[in-house]
């Protein structure tokens, strides 16, 4: 998704409603969460992340592999800063809050299984 604004590309973007995000006056539940920020004056919220795979395998070029990924959303809000739905629940710009969400999914990959893989 790109973003016109000095913020570049958003990386992560995750709308919805939740009665946790319920404050305020936003009585509705929306949340909002578009993370972008390449620049360090706006926010570097970019990161490279390795999915360790736990095992050794070999694909042959007459098969393909598919490789499955988990991903935990909640690791967002918790881990390693705690994000409040209720208090953060409208994040479309780069800054602290942004910072810490982006820090916070670095860890939510995990390396499920492969198919198709010898």
């Amino acid at each position: 998704m790109y973003l016109s604004l000095s913020d570049g590309y958003i990386f992560f973007n995750l709308e919805g409603t939740s009665t946790a995000a319920v404050s305020g006056t936003n009585t509705s539940g929306n949340y909002l969460y578009h993370i972008g920020g390449y620049k360090k004056a706006t926010g570097a919220n970019m990161h490279t992340i390795t999915v360790a795979f736990g095992e050794n395998f070999i694909v042959d070029g007459a098969r393909e592999a598919e490789v499955h990924t988990d991903v935990n959303i909640l690791e967002l809000f918790k881990n390693p800063v705690n994000i409040s739905l209720a208090a953060d629940n409208n994040i479309t710009a780069s800054g602290a809050t942004a910072t810490k969400i982006a820090n916070n999914y670095v860890d939510m990959f995990q390396f499920e299984h492969i198919h198709n893989a010898q």
